[in-house]
């Protein structure tokens, strides 16, 4: 372990100083912003996270209704290669 050095005259002047401050009032929210607080930070994360968390529900809605417009022109396109194979034969003529 290492000795903390510390100077008697330094750590009065910062006791002085605090309790001048006792009195003082902290708002973060003064202007409507916490630009000194780590508040800010969480929640813009929190923002972030829950706008990712519905950006990507949006997308699994969307890939989704592809998929079934994939099928269903899969399904689509089958019915009509066998409809004109039907008609025309093996080789179309």
């Amino acid at each position: 372990m290492r000795e903390i050095k510390s100077n008697e005259s330094v750590f009065h002047e910062h006791a002085e100083k605090m309790g001048k401050l006792k009195n003082e009032v902290y708002l973060p929210l003064r202007d409507g912003n916490m630009t000194e607080t780590y508040a800010t930070s969480i929640n813009t994360l929190r923002t972030s996270l829950i706008d990712l968390v519905v950006t990507l529900e949006k997308m699994g809605n969307v890939t989704g209704q592809d998929a079934r417009r994939l099928t269903d022109l899969g399904a689509a396109f089958a019915k009509q290669d066998q409809t004109l194979g039907q008609k025309g034969g093996p080789l179309g003529g």
